[in-house]
């Protein structure tokens, strides 16, 4: 997702590329692992700012937010 900020990746091309072949139907491991990840990258994880969700569809990258994070992080700056 973040090599393409802003594009909506889907559901299934997320579960398949992750998970493998078999597991493109299996969303609840996609929730799961985005509301970590969510925690992780997110001051207020609630508040979806950086990880966007297309309901029915997939997730995006905020291309904002994603420059905001790039310009603060001290390692990224560089």
């Amino acid at each position: 997702m973040s090599d393409r900020p802003g594009r909506v990746i889907t559901h299934e091309n997320l579960l398949e590329h992750v998970w493998g072949p078999a597991h493109r139907q299996d969303l609840d491991y996609q929730r799961v692992a985005v509301r970590a990840l969510r925690k992780k990258v997110e001051a207020d994880p609630a508040s979806c700012g950086l990880i966007i969700n297309k309901p029915g569809v997939g997730y995006r990258i905020a291309i904002e937010a994603r420059a905001r994070a790039l310009r603060s992080s001290p390692i990224l700056s560089t």
